[in-house]
């Protein structure tokens, strides 16, 4: 059983488990970009959370699927196919005997869309992970982005439980506007009384600069800092908000470096990281400050929610 691609769309790889415990190596964590999707369509398909699947930017994307099999899709909002026959998100869907065509249109909202196949994806391991991470050019396929004519093969390991239809209330809600909760951070208290205000409530718009590795913001008016970069590298993470000279926030995500020199403003919650996969050009974004404890409670809640279906048989 396997998958070719016809139409890659813009960027197209396959992502699995974050490649943890290797930071001190200069090693990033990689991953989904939304890993709480990408975890839900795998559950969709019946495979594990961090089974290999496809990480599929701004849609756009075609493949020839050689049944019999079942897959999921989810994430941004696109409208899916399969032989012309338009098909739900969320939920199984499953192939017959012979060769099948999906296409998945063009991201409405949102960046990125998820395709798992039930036993999730033959791809290259690499320290400990199948996660393609293009700058370095290691794992998922040949550790880079899929083109026209690759054929993916389904590994047929990765199958835990029965597909099943993701419940509405655990779908990531994705939307042209975000307001994520953020953690003041090593050098918050560098930014001037005004700028902390701006940077904290004001609402900022999603730059072009954008990729894996992190989210740009624009706002009205530069944040002024009072340092235009720490006397040493430090560690950053996913969610690390830096703010370099142009004054402009930097938000960090799943490709994101180890270390780095510019001054880290806030930091974006564990509990809502996931939802940077989903920003796009042009979107609104509002930071919004909690509080150590409020940030526990939201993950805490979260992970509750989730876990009875990524868990069940």
């Amino acid at each position: 059983m396997t998958l070719l691609i016809s139409e890659p769309g813009i960027q197209t790889t396959i992502q699995a488990g974050a490649r943890r415990g290797l930071r001190h190596k200069g090693v990033p964590v990689s991953g989904p970009a939304d890993e709480i999707s990408a975890a839900l369509v795998n559950r969709a398909a019946g495979n594990r959370p961090d089974a290999a699947l496809l990480e599929i930017t701004y849609g756009g994307f075609a493949a020839a699927l050689d049944g019999p099999l079942t897959l999921a899709v989810g994430g941004a909002e696109a409208e899916i196919t399969v032989n012309g026959l338009k098909v739900s998100p969320w939920a199984p869907i499953n192939i017959g005997r012979g060769r099948r065509d999906i296409r998945i249109g063009p991201a409405i909202k949102g960046a990125r869309v998820y395709l798992a196949v039930r036993g999730g994806l033959k791809a290259d391991q690499f320290l400990g992970s199948c996660s393609t991470y293009l700058p370095a050019g290691f794992g998922g396929y040949q550790g880079r982005a899929l083109k026209a004519g690759d054929e993916l093969v389904i590994a047929g390991t990765d199958a835990i439980a029965e597909p099943a239809t993701v419940p509405a209330s655990l779908r990531p809600f994705v939307s042209e506007g975000w307001s994520l909760p953020a953690l003041a951070s090593a050098e918050t208290d560098w930014l001037s009384e005004t700028s902390r205000a701006r940077l904290f409530g004001a609402p900022f718009i999603a730059g072009r600069q954008m990729s894996r590795m992190g989210i740009e913001l624009v706002g009205d008016d530069p944040l002024e800092v009072r340092e235009k970069g720490l006397p040493f590298s430090a560690p950053v993470f996913p969610g690390t908000v830096q703010c370099p000279g142009s004054g402009h926030p930097f938000i960090l995500s799943a490709d994101a470096q180890t270390t780095g020199g510019y001054p880290r403003i806030a930091q974006i919650i564990r509990a809502d990281r996931h939802r940077l996969g989903q920003i796009r050009p042009g979107d609104q974004v509002t930071l919004t400050e909690v509080t150590d404890a409020q940030a526990r409670k939201i993950l805490a809640t979260k992970k509750a929610a989730l876990a009875a279906f990524l868990m069940s048989k």
